[in-house]
């Protein structure tokens, strides 16, 4: 028993089986014991950091200019920006950016954003409208995925960033910490910034683990022929709702808090279903191998969270990261 302890106990430490309705299901693991190897600062890794921008100002683009500017462990000459820029900001993002252009990075680059879909699906007011949740996040999935096509057309990388252009709070070490997971796709734990009705809890919930009880329910609408392939289902709502294409389930998945709080401390990285877009860190040879932003249903799932059902699909398994926290504004 000592030998198979000696032998096996590093890796059963990284990877802990579960069963689910007699099924093995992947559930949290440990980070790799040696990180040295897969120090960018010794790799020569390049990554690619690619922020959509719908609307800003000059106060939330200095933010961002200074976040990406404070990232530590990653030297610059490796890291490139690109920003997907609407056409009302993209002379205040321009002038704004000069800061990035001199600082050494290996590229910056800001596109131009055509038109895509309804501006209407992506206002303010669309934001929460329960009905148009479809229509807003395929509008979103075509932004990105014209923003990864552009941006990673010329100069191959080893890892794709995709961040939001609203974020409050971001470790220096992020990009590092997030590469230091060893895994293919990773997310971090997304909070509110404590300053308005959203207090401190998760903000980004398009990061979810399914459960059994979630998945049933769905199987039992699927099979009642209430939801067809069309439909998306959005997570977190806690009582059922229908509106057109537009799911909402009583059965919720765990997010990362409520995964945070059943995982041990030691085994960080936790198997997700569903991604947000907050924060994700990824591999670009996906990109390169035909991962996309889907702008339609798949599995119920669209945009980022659908992003990761086709990655599943890839033989990838998504994860979080219960101990990275950034925060939205």
């Amino acid at each position: 028993m000592f030998f198979f302890l000696l032998l096996f106990g590093p890796w059963c430490r990284r990877v802990v089986a579960r069963h689910v309705n007699g099924t093995r299901r992947l559930s949290a693991r440990g980070l790799p014991e040696d990180t040295e190897s897969i120090d960018p600062r010794k790799t020569g890794e390049t990554v690619a950091i690619l922020i959509p921008i719908r609307s800003t100002n000059e106060r939330r683009q200095k933010r961002l200019c200074s976040l990406l500017l404070s990232f530590e462990g990653w030297p610059r000459a490796q890291m490139q920006v690109a920003m997907l820029v609407s056409h009302d900001s993209i002379v205040l993002v321009r002038e704004v950016s000069q800061s990035l252009r001199s600082a050494g990075l290996g590229a910056v680059r800001i596109i131009h954003e055509p038109e895509l879909g309804s501006r209407d699906a992506t206002t303010e007011g669309a934001r929460h409208r329960f009905g148009a949740q479809r229509d807003r996040r395929a509008v979103i999935a075509r932004a990105r995925n014209y923003l990864a096509s552009h941006a990673l057309c010329h100069q191959k990388v080893d890892w794709v960033c995709w961040l939001d252009s609203d974020l409050l709070e971001v470790p220096s070490t992020l990009l590092v910490d997030l590469r230091k997971s060893d895994v293919s796709l990773v997310v971090p734990a997304c909070y509110c910034s404590g300053r308005d009705a959203c207090g401190r809890q998760i903000y980004d919930r398009n990061s979810w683990q399914d459960t059994p009880e979630a998945r049933e329910e769905v199987r039992r609408l699927e099979r009642s022929g209430r939801v067809d392939d069309d439909t998306i289902i959005v997570r977190g709502y806690g009582h059922y709702r229908h509106d057109g294409h537009v799911l909402a389930i009583q059965a919720a998945p765990l997010f990362l808090d409520d995964l945070k709080r059943n995982t041990p401390l030691e085994t960080p990285l936790v198997p997700l279903d569903g991604v947000g877009a907050t924060a994700i860190f990824l591999r670009a040879s996906l990109h390169y191998q035909g991962l996309i932003f889907p702008p339609f249903a798949v599995n119920h799932a669209i945009e980022s969270e659908g992003l990761a059902q086709i990655a599943l699909k890839m033989g990838v398994q998504p994860y979080g990261r219960i101990d990275i926290a950034i925060k939205h504004a």
